[in-house]
């Protein structure tokens, strides 16, 4: 089976390691990358990880009538795992970006998302993205949230974490990224690679 079919299958998998794992073995268990902190779209439960983008991969793979194991990692971790050919397959929430687009090939987009933002329940200063101008805000490492604090924030101090749960918990001002207890900041935001304002966007398996 070539790349093109399985693109049409709804997967996509980095080039050169699709033609090795075809070559030396078709139905070799594929190794499928997730960031599974995220629910509703991946997450543990029980034993066995859940959510709408297992289900879907699963689907996929049924088509492909593969076997398959799910890895969990770090969503900054995902795209060097495909590279170095430590994963087959990505399968997580991810935004279309055209230097992504350089390194990696996507299945034709399953949703449609966007990015909001989310404050302490006692702020009284931010309601809307302008608001956030000079703001501590914190992210998920390697999240097109990322790029677009950079890109339409004014001098806005980012904090880059290794999951959308510790930026969590640094909103609520439980911990940082070296996990010491602090006090929280009524100005911190946490935001997610699906959310952040309203900028609606194509996800995709890739």
């Amino acid at each position: 089976m070539n790349r093109r079919q399985l693109l049409q299958l709804g997967v996509a998998v980095g080039p050169a390691m699709l033609l090795s794992r075809s070559v030396q073995a078709a139905d070799a268990e594929l190794v499928v990358g997730s960031n599974v902190g995220a629910p509703p779209f991946a997450f543990k439960q029980g034993d066995t990880y859940s959510g709408f983008d297992v289900e879907v991969w699963d689907e996929v793979a049924k088509g492909l009538n593969r076997t398959w194991r799910l890895q969990p990692m770090e969503f900054g971790a995902l795209i060097p795992a495909l590279q170095t050919h430590n994963i087959d397959v990505i399968v997580s929430q991810l935004f279309i970006k055209p230097e992504r687009r350089q390194v990696i090939d996507f299945s034709d987009p399953y949703y449609k998302s966007g990015l909001i933002a989310l404050t302490r329940i006692d702020n009284t200063t931010i309601y809307s993205a302008g608001d956030l101008a000079s703001k501590h805000l914190g992210t998920e490492t390697g999240t097109v949230a990322v790029g677009y604090i950079k890109e339409h924030i004014k001098d806005a101090t980012l904090e880059q974490l290794p999951s959308i749960n510790n930026a969590l918990l640094a909103l609520e001002g439980n911990t940082r990224r070296n996990h010491q207890p602090r006090e929280p900041r009524e100005d911190e935001l946490a935001a997610s690679s699906h959310k952040l304002f309203s900028s609606p966007t194509d996800h995709r398996i890739f």
